[in-house]
């Protein structure tokens, strides 16, 4: 069995703004989005370059982003009474509540770029 090492894997303690991220108690997806959306937007220079080039353009089709319209609807009667229609109802308010409590931290100039693709 091998094993990886904690300083190969992008988290929100390796990224360069681990520092505020923990200052600000920011955590879980949340912290998560934070880094890879900024280690994005290093592009060449950041450490993590190579890797996140390497990762698909559009999203994994995942049940926290389905939505209530067309094709989400019906994807999401499909989890309806399972014990996945619950947790993703609970990780949808926690999403939203974490988006709200730390949407100031994206209005920070220094922190700020855009990304072009």
């Amino acid at each position: 069995m091998g094993t990886i090492p904690k300083e190969a894997v992008l988290s929100i303690r390796n990224t360069a703004i681990a520092e505020i991220i923990a200052d600000e108690h920011i955590g879980g997806g949340l912290g998560l989005s934070l880094t890879v959306l900024f280690e994005i937007c290093q592009g060449e220079k950041s450490p993590w370059a190579d890797y996140l080039n390497s990762l698909p353009l559009h999203g994994e089709e995942l049940p926290i982003v389905w939505d209530e319209t067309n094709d989400g609807k019906e994807a999401l009667n499909i989890l309806k009474g399972t014990g996945l229609q619950e947790s993703l109802c609970e990780d949808k308010v926690t999403q939203v509540s974490s988006f709200q409590s730390f949407s100031f931290f994206l209005s920070v100039d220094l922190y700020i770029c855009t990304c072009v693709y």
